[in-house]
This record gives structure tokens, sequence and C-alpha cells, in this order.
């Protein structure tokens, strides 16, 4: 498991540099956009950010995509590996003192782990082993 648990924290390390480097939030669905007659076929995010001279606005083919988009926000995105730090975390030190747990404990962990790796089965150094 300790092999998991060190790509996963990469994993999240990786997830967090990209979002701290995306332009701040909040990221909203510009509806009210009107660009020059092109009417529905385009469908801006609008990106404010908080940095000096940040602004950006990024198109979408639909509101489903602008919506999706807005939806995860460098902040959102943030608060997420927050969480899944908090409980790797968790789950690393009930794994390390497993031997005063049932294995069944130590197995539903290790489980856990093997869910929180799969979103990332895509990126390099994932191993089929892992998946649940």
């Amino acid at each position: 498991m300790n092999d998991l648990a060190r790509w996963l924290g990469e994993q999240l390390d990786e997830d967090e540099r990209i979002a701290r480097g995306a332009t701040d939030g909040p990221w909203t669905p510009w509806r009210g956009a009107r660009l020059h007659g092109l009417g529905d076929l385009i469908h801006p995010v609008l990106t404010p950010g908080q940095k000096p001279g940040a602004k950006a606005a990024i198109v979408t083919e639909s509101w489903l995509d602008a919506d999706h988009i807005a939806e995860w926000d460098p902040a959102r995105v943030l608060r997420e590996i927050d969480a899944k730090r908090d409980l790797l975390r968790f789950a690393e030190g009930i794994y390390d003192h497993h031997e005063t747990f049932t294995t069944g404990v130590a197995a539903r962990l290790e489980k856990t782990l093997r869910l929180f790796a799969l979103p990332y089965a895509d990126r390099p150094g994932y191993e089929e082993s892992w998946r649940p």
C-alpha cells in the first residue's frame, strides 16, 4: 500500500500545481455575453481572476460545457485536494498500525485508496494491480 499511497500523493501534488497555476475564480458561465451576433454558437465562461491583469474567457461548445468548467474552478479543486489528502493521511495512519485492527479493516482501507487512485488511472505510474 505504501507505493499506492505515495503515488496517489504525487497525483494530488500535480493537481494542486495545475489548480494554483490557473486563473483565480470564481468562474461563471457568462450567459449575458453578446459576442457580435454569434448568439448560442459559443458559450463563454468568465474567469475574472484575482491576479494583477488576469482576465480570461473560455469559449465552449455548449452551456453544459460552460457549467462543467465553471463548477471545477481552482478553488473547488483545491478544497477537494485538501479533503483527499486528509483522507489519505487518515488511511495511512490506520494502515500503519494495522496489527491492532482486523485484516478486514486493512483490506477495506486499501480498497478505499485503490478507489481514490482510479480517476488517475490514465496517468504515468498507475499500476493495473491497483485497480479495484
